[in-house]
């Protein structure tokens, strides 16, 4: 697995699913997404998390163009979350977080990232 599609299934199960931000939260930041795209992302589902609202593909697409009206491909954008989000639709998405929180984890040794 690459790290973009590493940084996809991670976003992706954490926008899905409460208890997978609840396990990555402390441990994923902005910082550690290679893709701009996954950056942005986390940063506005954390933003969203943070503030007590409730996400999934569709709350966090009314979220980004509320807060971002200026988004010139819109669709782009719709596109771009349905991809983060679908990698996670089927079981076993617990089992992929804990391998790709692990990749992280060695990452972040490896690479002396801060949080």
């Amino acid at each position: 697995m690459d790290r973009v599609n590493a940084e996809k299934i991670t976003l992706g199960t954490a926008i899905c699913f409460d208890e997978c931000w609840q396990k990555a939260k402390s441990l994923v930041s902005e910082k550690l997404f290679s893709d701009e795209r996954n950056k942005f992302l986390w940063g506005l589902l954390r933003e969203m998390k943070e503030s007590g609202r409730s996400v999934d593909p569709l709350t966090l697409f009314m979220y980004t163009t509320d807060k971002y009206p200026q988004i010139q491909s819109i669709s782009d954008l719709a596109a771009y979350i349905c991809e983060v989000t679908i990698v996670v639709a089927y079981n076993g998405y617990d089992k992929v977080l804990s391998e790709l929180l692990r990749f992280y984890s060695v990452e972040i040794k490896k690479n002396g990232w801060q949080k």
